[in-house]
């Protein structure tokens, strides 16, 4: 039996990032592990944003993040953003 004030489940960076996404917000998930990428996949991939009221574009990308955010090009970048590396 769980507690009331024990936590029974953890959102991770994505799920609470999600969250806090508007209407208007782009936003990029990272991650190099191919089972953690199924998992976001499976729990973010299929968001439809337009019900659901979180973010206008959502990827997921299998990648290094930090060589993705050096190697960009104009076309990839959203303009003002905000960037979230969770080691």
């Amino acid at each position: 039996t769980a507690w009331p004030d024990q936590l029974r489940f953890y959102l991770g960076s994505s799920g609470l990032l999600n969250l806090w996404l508007r209407p208007q917000d782009k936003a990029v998930y990272f991650e190099a592990s191919d089972s953690v990428m199924q998992h976001l996949k499976q729990h973010l991939g299929g968001v439809d944003v337009s019900t659901r009221g979180h973010c206008a574009e959502l990827r997921l990308l299998q990648a290094d993040s930090y060589r993705w955010l050096l190697d960009m090009n104009e076309t990839e970048a959203f303009g003002r953003g905000l960037v979230l590396l969770d080691p």
